[in-house]
């Protein structure tokens, strides 16, 4: 991420919200108001929704939303997943979310595990004890967790699915 104070990103980013809606709606990420406004206000909104809500529904459509603009390969999207803080949100929805939350959930970390800096933070949340729960691999599909020698993880597709 920049070195470019946070108050100062909040508000530029309410700029490009704003202009961005005078634009008319275009929502693709291909448009760098968009990408954006995705990466400073978006996401970390979603974040905070996620560990200060105490409505699971809110935390599983955040979850889920944030889930959504990971997988749609946004830019730099998973570093600032990583550096908002939602590493240790995620894995708590992983533990106690609903099913879909959980699925969400396991996609973030799945995704957030591709950039090594990340494999202490997931392994300093807790992630590893919590998906060895059967019920949670259910959830897991086709990827296969490899456990390394030095705790950290990596993910990959399984080969039999």
């Amino acid at each position: 991420m920049s070195s470019i104070p946070l108050h100062n990103k909040d508000w530029v980013a309410a700029c490009l919200v704003k202009l961005s809606s005078l634009s008319g709606p275009n929502l693709n990420f291909e448009n760098p108001i968009n990408m954006e406004v995705t990466l400073y206000e978006t996401i970390p909104r979603l974040i905070e929704q996620i560990k200060t809500s105490f409505s699971p529904e809110m935390q599983e459509a955040a979850v889920v939303e944030l889930n959504r603009i990971i997988s749609e390969g946004v830019v730099d999207s998973t570093r600032a997943v990583a550096a908002e803080g939602g590493i240790f949100p995620s894995v708590k929805l992983i533990e106690e979310g609903s099913g879909r939350a959980v699925e969400a959930g396991l996609a973030i970390l799945y995704n957030l595990s591709m950039d090594s800096e990340n494999h202490s933070a997931i392994v300093a949340a807790g992630a590893v004890p919590i998906i060895h729960f059967p019920e949670k691999l259910a959830y897991l599909g086709n990827i296969k967790f490899t456990f390394l020698k030095d705790s950290a993880f990596q993910l990959q597709e399984s080969p039999w699915e």
